[in-house]
């Protein structure tokens, strides 16, 4: 394997380059572990060395979350100009990460009415100093609303539910 490093103002950065592989043998996963010898277990694994150890779900996965006793542990909030408020404002939105009693490490984001504007009013409630809120999962709420263009459709959002622990 050959190293080739670059100089870029202070920083070192060093590219890998495989210059012993015709990459024209190679068309998948398999090719590339029988040409270079490797094992799938000798290559790092991208979620052990460049995630945080939470699995991002879709917004359609937090129905698993639903009566799953679990923590917030660390959430953040944000604007997006791709979801606009009815003033034309960008939408506010909540990125967090949760633990659940189940062994689960997920993160997800949400907007609206449900969990950002419950962890809103939960972070501005104690000042920016919330550091965890235990709750017995999520709930889902469905809702008929009128699009932009006059369209009926069915929503769902998701709440903290608020249910005492059992």
């Amino acid at each position: 394997m050959a190293e080739k490093t670059v100089k870029k103002t202070d920083a070192q950065v060093v590219a890998i380059r495989r210059n012993d592989i015709d990459w024209r043998q190679v068309s998948n996963w398999n090719d590339y572990l029988a040409v270079t010898g490797l094992a799938k277990e000798d290559i790092a694994v991208a979620a052990d060395e460049l995630g945080d150890g939470f699995e991002l779900i879709e917004s359609s996965k937090k129905i698993t979350l639903c009566g799953v006793p679990l923590i917030f542990v660390d959430w953040t909030f944000a604007t997006s100009d791709d979801y606009v408020t009815k003033d034309g404002e960008p939408g506010e939105y909540v990125f967090a990460r949760v633990l659940t009693r189940d062994g689960r490490r997920v993160k997800f984001t949400d907007g609206g009415v449900g969990i950002c504007r419950q962890l809103k009013e939960y972070t501005m409630r104690n000042e920016g100093r919330a550091e965890a809120l235990i709750c017995s999962g999520l709930r889902p709420s469905d809702y008929d609303f009128v699009d932009a263009n006059g369209n009926p459709g069915k929503g769902r959002t998701y709440y903290i539910d608020t249910t005492p622990l059992g």
